[in-house]
């Protein structure tokens, strides 16, 4: 015969600004005190308040979910184990304003940490001293870059770079920040037998050889334009690889927000990128010429709203073997892309040359740099910051919005006016076509007693020049 079931009473708790739901139970015995069951950081845990009046169960509890009071017992005492210092760092990094970011900073994260777990196999991070992270250091510093990620071929034998041990020692040192006591970073509702007491990778990190300060390189396309030329020739054959290419340059773009490009980001002529994929969560707008679109357009996937879904086609058409290629995915595309920009850049002489390069060279002719301070000042105006004047004051296209993405249009075209070839190439009209257009239009809003006028004095100049001609 089973016993039966005793009812809970839910409380919320608030943890610097986040409800944790709890379930405040009687315990069975003589006593009948009060135990408070909660999940923190993705880890269930329960303890006794010690007390069966409820009012005081309840203080008592809150003061127990926050880490406020010690209480012994069997699941606290054994210090941080290894899954709850994950869950910590998970929930940590899935705190950022986009989920695309918390993703890659969790991932990149989670490597270090398997690196240190292969090097240093512990069960609690209370384990961890300094002669162990010191341990570590030396690991890293004779293993290669292949033997650290555990990858089964093993071909380098390239040691593991000054800059690279340094960013895994930063790395833990920010993590166990996270979970030490009296740091001011530490994530609240830890309990105090569960944290740590000091940090042995600060002391390792002060004692690392110095990076040696090196000048950042500003690495961009020409002017001219001619090895932008050479290097969309390398994509001969691949038109939604050129077509990503020249998206990214037209917009400006970064690596991650052109891959995830999707048709229903155009929006009134304009490609509008939403904030969630937006570095710090910036919405921008951008604008392409009507051709591009219209190739865009030819390679347009059914049921798929990704921009360049056809882009796992292409590759499984260009491979010359016979294996499957796995559906598209904005990931595998950063991947694959990546590799023949590559190629590519080393093709053309310039194996600097990476898509970062096409930002740079885009951010010149447009002048994207001038429009971002005049929308920061238009935000200072306000009292407010760019993304708040975005979000409240602008919406998600504003005139404002539309305003910078016709300036840097406008920019751009102004620029590849004077090379009718890379012109035609990005799809923007060369200078010889463009003025006869405005002329066009120009000569249409004239009346005709202005058009007579204005062919008239066409015809004087015309005269004058001859006469100065024969003198």
């Amino acid at each position: 015969m089973s016993r039966p079931c005793t009812k809970s009473i839910k409380i919320t708790v608030d943890v610097d600004g986040v409800d944790v739901p709890a379930n405040l139970r009687r315990q069975r015995g003589r006593a009948g005190n009060w135990e408070v069951r909660w999940k923190m950081h993705g880890v269930p845990d329960e303890r006794s308040t010690g007390t069966p009046v409820f009012e005081e169960a309840k203080r008592k509890a809150r003061q127990i979910i926050r880490g406020e009071v010690v209480v012994d017992g069997g699941r606290r005492s054994g210090g941080m184990t290894v899954a709850e210092f994950e869950a910590i760092q998970k929930q940590h990094f899935a705190l950022t304003d986009r989920e695309s970011a918390g993703e890659k900073t969790w991932s990149s994260f989670l490597g270090v940490w398997r690196s240190f777990l292969r090097a240093c196999p512990i069960k609690t991070v209370q384990e961890v001293t300094e002669a162990a992270a010191l341990d570590y250091v030396t690991v890293l510093g004779s293993s290669n870059k292949n033997r650290n990620h555990n990858y089964k071929k093993s071909t380098s034998s390239k040691t593991m770079s000054l800059g690279n041990v340094h960013k895994h020692i930063r790395t833990l040192a920010g993590a166990w920040n996270r979970i030490r006591m009296g740091h001011p970073k530490v994530k609240a509702g830890i309990p105090a037998a569960k944290r740590v007491t000091e940090n042995p990778w600060e002391a390792v990190g002060n004692n690392l050889k110095k990076l040696p300060n090196r000048k950042k390189v500003v690495v961009q396309f020409d002017k001219e334009g001619e090895d932008l030329l050479k290097f969309l020739d390398t994509f001969k054959g691949r038109p939604i690889a050129e077509l990503f290419v020249i998206v990214s340059l037209w917009c400006s773009g970064r690596f991650e927000e052109m891959t995830f490009l999707k048709w229903s980001w155009f929006i009134e002529e304009c490609i509008v990128i939403p904030p969630e994929i937006a570095k710090r969560g910036y919405s921008r707008a951008y604008k392409i010429p009507d051709q591009i679109y219209e190739r865009l357009a030819q390679f347009k996937v059914a049921g798929s709203d990704c921009v360049f879904a056809g882009f796992a086609d292409e590759v499984e058409r260009m491979l010359n073997s016979r294996r499957t290629v796995m559906p598209f995915s904005p990931k595998r595309m950063q991947w694959r892309m990546h590799r023949l920009i590559k190629r590519g850049a080393k093709e053309i002489g310039r194996p600097e040359i990476t898509h970062h390069a096409l930002r740079r060279t885009a951010m010149e002719w447009t002048n994207e740099g001038e429009l971002l301070e005049k929308r920061k000042a238009s935000a200072a105006k306000l009292q407010t910051t760019v993304g708040n004047m975005v979000k409240n004051y602008l919406g998600s296209l504003g005139p404002k919005e539309k305003l910078a993405a016709e300036g840097m249009y406008s920019s751009m075209t102004l620029a590849l006016q004077d090379h009718s070839v890379l012109a035609t190439r990005l799809g923007c009209d060369p200078v010889e076509i463009t003025v006869e257009q405005e002329m066009d239009d120009w000569m249409k809003r004239l009346t005709p007693i202005q058009r007579r006028r204005f062919q008239k004095r066409l015809a004087d100049g015309d005269a004058e020049g001859e006469d100065l001609g024969v003198a």
